[in-house]
């Protein structure tokens, strides 16, 4: 990338983090995800998609209120924030909502008898629920309530509850408060083995899979003697390796990677991480990814000989059962590596086994390798390369929206300007995506058609036209965005709009209107643009 290009850019933000940020949002789409289910029914996909829909309103809701709540002045006002919303839409809120409100007014009010009357409430109304979510939403304030207040009766009785609803129904996998409740009702009871007889007794009734493998794990974090342990742990591992569930199978690498950790022989440890890695593959889940990682890092300390690693990897590629696992393996591979030339050619690999696959997490793991591969070459002819074949991929992809993949490639199309040197090919760029995004009533093409109109501002020599679209942006396009693009820069926006203004009181009633737009949007956006306004003028005024 040539100096005068990451220059213009670098206000934007860092090639590393850029990369790394759209890689997130685009892996997400393109790689396919694991709700589908194993029989891919597009009655099932259409019901997720809807309940998808439904949380990403409901997550944007929870930011929302989040942000006003950490604003307010005084824990009173905290609450206040949660309880108004609550009266405004009673009645029309999901349970998964309420529930979330109900804990967060909890945590924030400093009034223990009001938190111990909303666990009650939270009791009472959700542990009837069928759904597991909102289930568990009463189990968490049960034994929050537990920690709350000193009468042991009660105490137990909320224990027992918990015990009780989760034994009844093993099915719903509450491992988390039944561990809870039972340690709690162990230290209330005095009856230290408790736990253990609980889940001795879960494993003999062998009620479901999910709740044995859960005992067999939770019984390994009460056991003290190493040798038992070990036993106890290739117990959980054989009786569990071959099962369907997703969640039994990520139980079962967590007590790979554990026995490692008990593992005293050097070889006998290596051999262990390596088989957490090929496990790791296979599973592939994101609850996995960090445990494979973790090994990989174990056996370049510890090997002492990374490329005789290197060739177990590639051994275990050739065994692998299907290309997805084979990437996996090459992914982790990757982590082995701290020089950028052999960190691409792993990804090189990848990118060839995925780039014509037809299977939507393949093709996916290509992108990805080829997002990763960008931060580490420096040839701008490849750089752009790399560009067009990604933005090909996206716009052949079925996974998003339509106004998403438009989005996605816009910004494709605009982290390649840096590479481009030719003023007319970046102006041409410019104007493809404002064409793309300008008409949209699309939130999704919003944010590349803001960071367009500001390159394309600060590239063209036309006064007005400059002053065009930095209005556009300044009073239509960032007062509708709900944040701004990441290391987007109002601060530079503001200022090479008040350079096109000769007189100071002119640049006055610039600022003036910038406040007024901004003042009744309550956004971090706006309160950005607001602030920097403010603080502009009070610069004029001191002048």
């Amino acid at each position: 990338m040539n100096e005068t290009a990451e220059k213009v850019w670098v206000k934007f933000m860092s090639k590393r983090v850029r990369f790394m940020l759209y890689a997130l949002v685009l892996l997400a789409a393109l790689a396919g995800t694991a709700w589908a289910g194993d029989n891919g029914e597009a009655a099932s996909v259409s019901r997720q998609v809807d309940e998808d829909a439904a949380m990403k309103k409901e997550f944007v809701t929870q930011e929302t209120l989040r942000r006003k709540a950490r604003k307010a002045d005084s824990p009173a006002e905290k609450v206040r924030v949660y309880d108004d919303y609550l009266k405004q839409h009673d009645g029309q809120l999901s349970d998964s909502l309420t529930a979330w409100l109900m804990n967060e007014k909890a945590e924030v009010t400093e009034d223990p008898a009001e938190k111990i009357a909303l666990y009650d409430a939270m009791l009472a109304r959700f542990l009837p629920s069928a759904d597991d979510s909102i289930f568990s939403w009463a189990l968490g304030a049960a034994m929050d309530k537990v920690e709350l207040i000193d009468d042991k009766n009660e105490q137990l009785r909320l224990c027992n509850i918990v015990i009780d609803s989760c034994l009844k129904t093993p099915q719903r996998t509450q491992h988390y408060h039944l561990a809870n409740a039972l340690e709690k009702k162990a230290e209330l009871t005095n009856d230290p083995v408790l736990p253990l007889r609980t889940y001795d007794k879960i494993i003999a009734d062998n009620l479901t899979e999910e709740s044995v493998a859960m005992a067999r794990n939770r019984r390994l974090r009460l056991i003290k003697n190493d040798q038992e342990w070990l036993a106890g742990c290739d117990e959980l591992i054989a009786a569990h390796q071959a099962s369907d569930s997703k969640r039994v199978q990520n139980l079962v690498v967590g007590a790979m990677y554990q026995k490692a950790d008990h593992l005293t022989d050097r070889d006998a440890k290596l051999a262990q991480w390596l088989a957490v890695v090929k496990k790791c593959a296979q599973v592939d889940t994101p609850q996995v990814i960090l445990l494979a990682r973790k090994s990989v890092a174990a056996l370049a300390e510890h090997s002492g000989d990374i490329a005789a690693v290197a060739r177990q990897f590639d051994e275990a590629v050739a065994q692998a059962k299907n290309d997805l696992e084979a990437i996996r393996l090459l992914e982790s591979k990757v982590w082995l590596f701290k020089t950028p030339a052999e960190k691409v050619r792993v990804y090189d690999e990848i990118i060839a086994r995925g780039r014509n696959s037809k299977d939507q997490q393949v093709s996916g793991a290509a992108t990805g390798a080829m997002f990763e591969k960008l931060q580490f070459i420096d040839d701008p002819a490849e750089e752009i390369k790399l560009f067009d074949e990604l933005i090909e991929m996206v716009a052949k992809s079925s996974e998003g929206s339509e106004s998403e993949r438009r989005a996605w490639i816009s910004s494709l199309m605009l982290f390649k300007t840096p590479t481009i040197d030719d003023k007319a090919a970046k102006m041409s760029i410019y104007d493809e995506v404002l064409s793309r995004g300008r008409s949209s009533n699309n939130k999704e093409d919003w944010e590349p058609t803001a960071m367009a109109m500001f390159e394309k501002a600060k590239l063209i020599d036309d006064r007005e036209e400059k002053i065009r679209l930095y209005d556009a942006l300044l009073f239509e396009m960032i007062p509708v965005l709900d944040s701004l693009p990441f290391g987007f820069p109002v601060d530079d926006i503001l200022q090479e709009r008040a350079k096109l203004v000769d007189e100071v009181p002119e640049k006055s009633v610039l600022y003036d209107r910038v406040i007024e737009r901004y003042q009744n949007i309550d956004t971090d956006s706006a309160k950005k643009v607001m602030d920097e306004a403010i603080a502009a003028k009070s610069k004029l005024e001191a002048q």
